[in-house]
């Protein structure tokens, strides 16, 4: 918080802050529903409480005005906790109350809700399902599982190129689901934790769970290791330490091990995904076979003024849809798409001159 002072509780004060923040929630017509993330077995300090909350979808007639006012999560927070201060990091609401901070986790919908439960619970047990996702070429966070579709997720032989993905494709929203997948223990999750030792134990149930993609780690996960201790924890138990953790390559979230993309897409049916971003990407490549703006600057435009003449030839084809210009572009015979080249060229040529 950066105007109100907060301050950590101990164990007894936190049951009761989360009684209190349950019991409003509970009670507000305005929230559909809410989960608190599960906190770690052992816990004894805390800095603050993260709550998962459904807003109710509800309008109301704004007064003095012809359009409907919907109230925001904002408006709730206010009417239900009167906090001294409210801070917003796009979907989380940090606000104050009774001297402790409260972080509200903004969801869209009863899916989502479940998802970040289970994503957001214990810890970083989510974080750590991901590294190990990212390092098979998925990606698993409070959307659930999904993947950036790449050659090498089609084509078994193709190599490993995360430069270029080819499209998102959506694998799974549900826990279940996505534990069945990596062949983790639903039920066992289910019945809780006593201990962080048994979370650890469990993580590495994953069957994508290899040591050595947890000694090359990104920015992000590189901060976790060094500061949460429940991640410091899990490297410990697989004998990592801080000094043997590298600066990982690849892409953003650090080095691929290998791709199981089609094996994922074949798991959970999603070849329908799969046709449809390949046939887009079809559509795109004939398109650009027909005509790019490169094309003007080997007529002698300037680099700045290909823009100009882009869209002097898309107003010409009558859209400046990026879809509908594609229509046209693989409807029309060649010969007329070169001939409006040239004569928009010709144009911005003699605009430019006098």
């Amino acid at each position: 918080m950066m105007e109100v002072k907060t301050r950590r509780f101990g164990k007894e004060e936190y049951e009761d802050i989360k009684e209190k923040v349950s019991i409003k929630l509970r009670e507000s017509e305005d929230i559909n529903d809410f989960r608190i993330v599960k906190e770690l077995p052992g816990k004894d300090s805390f800095g603050d409480l993260d709550v998962l909350v459904l807003p109710t979808a509800q309008e109301s007639a704004s007064l003095g005005r012809d359009k409907k006012y919907k109230k925001t999560l904002c408006d709730i927070i206010k009417e239900l906790f009167e906090p001294g201060e409210i801070q917003r990091n796009g979907t989380v609401y940090s606000f104050n109350f009774c001297e402790f901070q409260i972080d509200f986790i903004r969801q869209g919908s009863a899916v989502q809700l479940e998802m970040g439960d289970f994503y957001f619970g214990y810890g970083d047990m989510g974080g750590l399902l991901g590294r190990m996702a990212c390092a098979h070429g998925l990606k698993f966070g409070e959307a659930g599982l999904w993947c950036n579709l790449l050659l090498a997720g089609i084509n078994e032989s193709a190599k490993i190129d995360q430069t270029q993905p080819i499209g998102r494709v959506a694998l799974c929203d549900n826990p279940r689901g996505v534990l069945d997948f990596l062949e983790m223990d639903y039920d066992r999750y289910l019945q809780g934790f006593e201990t962080q030792d048994e979370i650890v134990e469990w993580i590495k149930t994953c069957k994508l769970f290899h040591r050595e993609d947890f000694l090359g780690l990104n920015h992000r996960h590189r901060h976790r290791a060094n500061t949460r201790p429940f991640y410091i924890k899990f490297l410990n138990s697989i004998s990592i330490g801080m000094e043997d953790v590298g600066v990982a390559k690849g892409d953003a979230t650090g080095e691929m091990r290998e791709c199981i993309q089609a094996e994922a897409i074949a798991y959970f049916g999603q070849q329908g995904q799969v046709d449809r971003l390949l046939f887009k990407r079809g559509r795109q490549e004939a398109a650009k076979e027909k005509f790019t703006g490169a094309v003007f600057k080997e007529l002698g435009l300037q680099h700045k003024d290909v823009g100009l003449a882009v869209r002097k030839f898309k107003e010409r084809a009558g859209t400046h849809s990026k879809d509908l210009f594609e229509d046209w572009l693989l409807a029309t015979p060649q010969e007329t798409i070169n001939a409006m080249v040239l004569e928009v060229a010709q144009e911005c040529n003699e605009g430019l001159q006098s």
